[in-house]
């Protein structure tokens, strides 16, 4: 059958002791796809970094967590793909400290 399929994307934060209250993953995309019967559909989903994947201190300022993200596609229900990439601070190889945006 053709039908409709929405693609979820999800980020999950290194784990930082400098942001409390940091969610173990978080929707920051998704897109609706037509598919017809027996075929694949290619997805392209665009990210602000500064907006998507950064979070929000106690005083309210944006943080970009030094370390490993992941990205997922799919959900918990589907099978997942993943996609790890890490921040790195330029001339810092401290992992878990935070960056200001």
């Amino acid at each position: 059958m053709n039908g409709a399929h929405v693609v979820l994307l999800f980020w999950k934060p290194p784990s930082s002791k400098g942001v409390i209250g940091a969610p173990n993953e978080q929707l920051v995309g998704f897109e609706r796809v037509e598919v017809k019967r027996g075929k694949t559909q290619n997805v392209t989903l665009s990210l602000d970094v500064c907006k998507e994947l950064t979070l929000v201190d106690a005083e309210g300022n944006r943080k970009l967590i030094i370390g490993q993200h992941t990205l997922f596609a799919g959900s918990n229900s589907e099978h997942r793909i993943r996609h790890h990439f890490v921040v790195r601070q330029a001339g810092n190889a401290n992992v878990g400290s935070s960056s200001s945006m």
